[in-house]
Order: structure tokens, then sequence, then C-alpha cells
């Protein structure tokens, strides 16, 4: 006997189809073990079929015959459970009924089984088995409705601001720009295997091999998606989501890089914030096989931003007046850790002094037919990245007077992408300037110059980092364990970087505690516990936290701090001494924020007013707005009372075991960061793969 049933019609017919293509794929499936792993392996639902039958054929023809829309009495058996009534009260409330069940089921008697089953009489399919019962096996899952209940935005779309309006068509007359048309899906290599969810919310699926710009671009022999074809990706989503081809991109955080491995796929997931003068952005990604949690690999902000078209002229000089002049073939040698195919050789040449260089870029012969999908072709933009490497390498070799095969460079952070033109021509020139030489990272100025004379791309303030093997295998740790902790990767870069010394300016004093208040918001930490001069890192800041608190700052203040401050003010009064240099003048009205006490123990409320508390108290989800705080009068909190559904309620936490546990922790006012025992402090330490900086942390009961 084989039992189906599902939520309604609908569904059920779609799960017989599901089964039916399974049986025509696995000819040798066992009956028995089919029937059994459908009758105790699988919920019974409210509409149902059953079939009686003695082998496979017979079973996909009544399948076959049920989808055609024939009667039930031709094929089978089909019923809807109603609440009240029928046989199904019957035999559950009379005890004489469940015996006739049980003589049925020990005789075998399946038709019988069957009809009443489908009206929801409820059977212990068990005893239809010796002692010795059949192995359940892999079936068609459940086929889910597809529908999707997305999160209102906080804020309406300002549709009369003119930045979101479709921009007027481009020539080739107005200032050397050219149209952007529209991409079909289809005809872009990473749309082909990608969908937008909703709006401003996209999800691709990335392989070794389909993915050309995945397969071709190696770092120690792994993997990884290029940071141009991240901005490729990300450009193209954020011109379909703001319909607008004039953008800018701001303080690019690459975490960590996007890896792909053999016969694994790579599930990468883009959201963008609410539309406005400015939206966050973020890239997380996922290999099957190393984990189920998205980690991230680039946040950043994009705003719509007209810029100009700049000529320079000034790169022309150093083509003939230049320390070394290398070749791209020999950058990318066999013994280089960056390896990359033949789609992004463009890098020619580049022509070297102490603090720049030159590179001449030539579209590569593999990407020419990609040439119209691109609006910034990785092949152009790799050969620029690639300038810039290079420059970074011959500054190390005149430091250490010989070029390092062990490390190489990789991009870590952008201030700013200015985009000018879409990347149509063939031939381009680099321009890459020394910005700031630090211990552990190196900043240019990066620009992309046509053959006019134009700067079509610039990149200002790209840092590069020097790695090695090592940093690359511990971020592909790092993806694996991400299930269980947030990302870090550029915060391991705050306490590594060279400290600019400042002076104290006048205002460093007030300002210190409202800095401290900030960063006791950010990191729920109570202020006391915050020493000024104790490093972000062990406070328990990464890169997430990190902008998160900028982001504070720059509302509270009204100023413009960026990003990169925290890699080198890595303390709360180092930070307070560069503010107060800085923005003195701007931070001198400022008022203190009203402090918030995280310690303070309230006493404990009944547990199901405590619940009603906390679902009426206001609840932030999606991407920072960056954008000024509304002034909140003291004590009135905002409220949204549309239905909230939950589907289901588990959760272990340090010191709760049980939603209940839960909740009284949050009635108490209970503060769980505590410092590592000794115990646990031991079992961390590894000196022979990693330091641990790590003073702190809340642990799980019965867990060790």
């Amino acid at each position: 006997i084989i039992v189906l049933s599902a939520r309604n019609e609908e569904r059920l017919r779609t799960y017989a189809q599901k089964l039916l293509a399974y049986l025509k794929a696995n000819s040798d499936v066992s009956l028995v073990e089919l029937a059994y792993t459908l009758q105790v392996g699988r919920e019974a639902m409210a509409c149902r079929l059953a079939v009686v039958v003695t082998d496979l054929s017979a079973l996909r023809e009544k399948l076959t015959t049920y989808l055609a829309g024939e009667a039930a009495e031709v094929w089978g058996y089909q019923g809807e459970v109603q609440p009240e009534g029928g046989r199904r009260n019957f035999f559950k409330d009379d005890e004489d009924a469940q015996h006739l069940i049980t003589l049925w089921l020990n005789k075998g008697k399946l038709e019988k089984l069957a009809e009443v089953w489908v009206e929801g009489v409820e059977i212990d399919w068990s005893l239809l088995y010796s002692q010795q019962k059949p192995k359940r096996i892999s079936l068609p899952t459940y086929p889910f409705a597809r529908e999707r209940y997305w999160l209102r935005p906080r804020q309406p779309l300002d549709n009369s601001h003119a930045l979101w309006g479709v921009p007027p068509a481009m020539t080739a007359q107005l200032g050397g720009r050219v149209s952007l048309k529209s991409l079909q899906p289809p005809a872009h290599p990473f749309f082909f295997a990608g969908q937008e969810r909703q709006p401003g919310q996209f999800e691709y699926r990335l392989s070794l091999a389909d993915n050309r710009l995945l397969r071709e671009h190696t770092v120690f022999g792994w993997p990884v998606l290029p940071t141009d074809s991240l901005l490729e990706l990300i450009y193209e989503a954020a011109t379909a989501y703001l319909q607008t081809d004039q953008l800018e991109f701001e303080q690019l955080f690459l975490h960590r890089p996007l890896l792909g491995l053999a016969d694994q796929a790579t599930t990468v997931r883009l959201a963008f914030g609410n539309k406005g003068a400015a939206v966050p952005f973020e890239l997380c990604s996922r290999v099957e096989g190393l984990g189920q949690t998205l980690t991230p690999n680039v946040t950043g902000t994009v705003r719509p931003h007209q810029h100009p078209v700049e000529t320079e002229q000034t790169y022309q000089k150093l083509l003939t007046e230049f320390d070394r002049r290398v070749l791209g073939q020999v950058l990318f040698s066999e013994d280089y850790p960056l390896q990359i195919g033949d789609f992004f050789r463009s890098l020619q040449e580049v022509y070297l002094t102490e603090d720049q260089a030159v590179g001449v870029l030539r579209l590569a012969e593999a990407a020419q037919a990609s040439r119209p999908q691109f609006l910034l072709n990785p092949s152009i933009v790799d050969g620029l990245l690639g300038s810039a490497v290079c420059l970074a390498e011959y500054i190390l070799s005149v430091t250490t007077g010989k070029r390092e095969r062990d490390y190489t460079f990789i991009p870590i952070y952008i201030d700013k992408v200015h985009i000018a033109q879409r990347l149509v021509d063939e031939v381009y020139f680099s321009h890459v300037k020394l910005v700031k030489q630090a211990e552990t990272f190196i900043r240019f100025d990066v620009a992309l110059i046509d053959q006019q004379g134009q700067v079509v791309l610039r990149l200002d303030g790209l840092d590069e980092k020097r790695i090695s093997l090592a940093d690359i295998e511990r971020s592909v740790a790092e993806v694996s364990q991400a299930a269980d902790r947030p990302a870090q990767a550029t915060s391991e870069l705050l306490a590594e970087m060279a400290l600019p010394k400042v002076t104290a300016g006048e205002v460093s004093d007030p300002l210190l505690p409202q800095l401290r208040r900030l960063l006791s918001q950010t990191l729920l930490l109570p202020e006391e516990k915050i020493k000024d001069s104790a490093n972000l890192i062990e406070l328990g800041f990464d890169s997430i936290l990190g902008m998160e608190f900028v982001q504070k700052i720059n509302r509270h203040f009204e100023i413009k701090l960026k990003g990169t401050a925290l890699y080198e003010y890595t303390t709360l009064a180092k930070l307070t001494e560069y503010l107060g240099q800085t923005y003195g003048p701007q931070l001198r009205q400022e008022q203190p924020t009203p402090a918030v006490d995280l310690t303070e123990v309230k006493s404990i409320q009944p547990l199901n007013q405590l619940k009603s508390a906390v679902s009426q108290s206001e609840t932030m989800v999606g991407p920072v707005e960056q954008s000024k705080s509304i002034p909140v009068a003291a004590g009135v909190r905002s409220r949204d009372n549309r239905d909230i559904a939950v589907i289901g309620l588990a959760c272990r936490f340090p010191e709760a075991d049980t939603p209940e546990d839960f909740w009284r922790l949050i009635a108490a006012g209970r503060y769980l960061l505590t410092d590592v025992p000794p115990a646990r402090r031991t079992a961390w330490r590894q000196p022979e793969l990693a330091e641990v900086y790590c003073q702190k942390g809340s642990f799980i009961n019965h867990i060790d």
C-alpha cells in the first residue's frame, strides 16, 4: 500500500508528479522499502491518496492515471480529512473499532486500510511488518509551495528624487560616454545561473565547471573569484536595482576571498539596502561541503553619482622615464603564487618607479567575444589591479633585495570606486600611485585611462595586503567554521597596521565619554568594562561591528569618518585623539548621548508579560541605513503591529537550554559575557595554528 498526503490537492498532485519522476529514474527501487518509508517516514496531512499495488509498473500506471484526472475508483483511494465527524471519530472513540484496524493489519487487508486511511483514521503501519522492519530510503521531499513573505521596507521609497528615475539615454558624443543597454540574463556570465529573488536581493550559483572567471584565477592553487569580477557582479546588480548606471562605490571591505572548490558549487547572495542617498550592500557566499552558513565577502555602499570624465596625461612621462620595465608574462610566471588564465591576460607590460607604475593593457584574445556582455570588463580591470600588484612587488623587492615567491598581494579595501564610462575599448593604460606603505598593507590610488587620455575608472584608496598560502588556507578553515562565529577577516588587520602619532586636541576629554557610550551600544558592553587603551579586537570587534561603530559616529556627530580610520586608530583613546584633531570645530557643541545602563537588573516579570513586551518593542531588520538618526522622545517606542507567524522555536544559549530559560535571562538582565575559563583557554591555545586574541566569551552548558 502506497500512501501520499499533502496540505491541499494542488500540492498532492505535485507530490505525485515528483514520485512518478523518481520511479521512472530509479527502476530498481524496492517496492517494500518505498511503501514503508512513505507510511512511517512522512507526516500524514489532510489531503490524501492511497493505492494498492504488487509491483512498480502498476504503481507508475496508477499514478499516471491519477495525474490524468481519472476518478479515484479507477486507480485507488482519495479523501480529505474532516475536523469532525465521519469514520475517523468512530474508529478513534470505539475500542472495538480499533481492534478491527489491528485485525485488518494482521490479515493484510490493504484495501480496507487504504479506504479508512484517506478518511483520516490513524493506522500503526509497523504492525504490517515482522520484527525485521524494511529500511527507510531516500525519496522526493515534500513539494512546499513557492510563496515568499518579505519584510516591507522600513521607509517608503521617495520616487520624487531625481536620481531614481531612469537616466536619459547617453550617446558617445556626450563626454565620450557610451550607452548602457540592459543585459539579458542568458547573455551574462553571472546571470545565466542567477536570479533576482526580490527587488535588491540577488542570488547566484557559481561552479568551476561553468564559470570561467572563477576557474581561471588561482591564489596558491586555490580558485578565487578575482576582485574585478566581484566589482562587475555588484555593479551589474546595482544598475538593475537602482535603474541607473551612474554609480559610485564607497568603503568596499573585501572581507574574505570568494572561493571555489572542485565538484562543489558556490552560492552567492547579494543584498542591497533601502534606496536612498547611499545604499549599503553585502555580498555573502557559501561553498557546498564547507558548512551551511553564508559568510560575508564584500560589504560597502553604492550611491547614484554622475562622475565627470577627467583627463590625465602625466602617466605618459613614465613611459620614457622609468626605473624598471616588467613584461606581463614574467609577472605571472609558473612559479608565482597568483596564476591567471587566458581570459585575464590583458597586462602587456609595466613601467615602474619607486612610487608609481604605468601599465599597458590590451583586452585578452580570449575575452574579445565577451566585450559587449560586461560593464566593467574583468579582463581589463584585472590588468589594472595587476599593475598595482606589480608596483607592490617592486616596492617590496627594493626593501628586501629580492622577489618573494611565498607571498603575493590581494585587495582588502577600496575607499572609492569612480566609474565614468563603460569599458568598451581594446587598449587602456593603468596609472598607479603609492599613497602609503604600512607594515602589512600598501595603499594606492589607481586610474584606468583610455587612449584619448580620459580617466574611465578610478580606484581611490586601494589597499593591497601581503598574504601567504597559510592565509588562504586559514580563510578556507574560517569559511567552513562560519556557522559558529561572525566574519572577522578584515578585523585581523586592525592590530597589525602602523599607528601614526597624533596630538590630543582640546576637545578630546569631553569627546571620550561620548565615543565610549557609542562603543558600548555597538558591542553591548557596559561602559565601565571598556578601557580606553584596550585594543578593539580584544573587546570583541570584527569588520561588521567596525562599520556599525563608524556609522554611529557619523550619524551622531554628522561627520564623514572613513571606515579605514579603525585600521589606524585601534584603541578608543587613539581614535578620540584623531577625531579631536581632525574634526575639532565640528565636535565642540556636541552633547553627550543618554547613557545606556546595560547592567541594570530588573525584577523578573511574569513570563507572558515579558514576551508581550519583547514582541511589541521595535526590531530592526535589514542592512544598516546610512542616514541621520531621528530623535525619539524618552520612553516612546516605535511599534509595528502587523501579524507575525512563528513556525518553530527552539534554542540553546549560555545558561539557557530552552526558550523559557532564555526569557528568564532577558527578564533578569543577566550579563553572560565572562572571562574564558582556564580549562578552555588551555584547550584553545594552539600556537602552531594561530594566536588567540579573544579574552572573553559566553559558553553553552554541557559543551566542552
